[in-house]
């Protein structure tokens, strides 16, 4: 019973050392019994102030922008066009723009595509099939030197601005003005039918904080903006 006895103080002794050393309890004098508050070692980190001018300062090197800019015009513009995308939970639009030049020799004009458009490449190449673009302008594609711009890169992956790139491309070849208050978005296949995309209610969002005034959505998607 007496080995007992001291296994358990021992034991409870090892105990209440390890405590102290990680500051959970206070620490007792056994001289005079009074207590004492463990110092931790550990100290709070200083309180550095963050101010408007470095906010600017991250935001400027960082080529951050708002989502909520106004884009939106009331002047029609050729070979420009508002796509519409989804980064993360956030809906934005998609500046589109495109021109358009006769070829210096007939059936061999030449196409271009910003290098940073990202998966808005696989969408080009199916908008700019001739069969496209002459059912419904009446022209051959390759007749013209091309080159198709998304302002600000094509970070936000998927199809969906095939509509979009395509009105582009139209308009720039015949030199029909589009509307700026208007946005599209739209998977385009081979044989030019629309197909239904996803994100339709943050893109509906995200066109209204940019003011644009009207959808062109593909109907399978109606049932996505309430």
């Amino acid at each position: 019973m007496h080995g007992d006895t001291n296994a358990d103080v021992s034991r409870e002794t090892s105990i209440t050392e390890e405590k102290e050393l990680l500051g959970m309890e206070p620490s007792s004098t056994p001289d005079d019994g009074k207590k004492t508050e463990n110092v931790s070692r550990e100290t709070e980190p200083p309180c550095i102030p963050v101010t408007k001018e470095d906010i600017y300062e991250v935001v400027q090197v960082s080529r951050l922008y708002p989502f909520g800019k106004k884009k939106a015009s009331d002047t029609p513009a050729a070979g420009r066009v508002f796509g519409l995308g989804v980064a993360g939970f956030l809906g934005s639009i998609i500046e589109i723009e495109a021109v358009a030049f006769p070829a210096a020799e007939k059936g061999k004009g030449n196409r271009a595509l910003q290098r940073d458009s990202g998966q808005y490449g696989k969408g080009l190449s199916c908008s700019m099939r001739r069969r496209s673009c002459a059912a419904l302008t009446g022209r051959d594609l390759h007749d013209y030197d091309l080159h198709v711009n998304i302002i600000g890169g094509g970070n936000i992956d998927g199809p969906s601005a095939g509509t979009a790139i395509l009105t582009a491309i139209v308009s720039a070849v015949t030199g029909a003005a589009v509307r700026q208050d208007v946005a599209v978005t739209g998977e385009i296949s081979l044989q030019g039918e629309i197909r239904p995309v996803g994100g339709v209610f943050e893109k509906a969002y995200g066109a209204r904080q940019a003011g644009i005034s009207t959808l062109i959505i593909p109907w399978e998607n109606k049932k996505d903006i309430p």
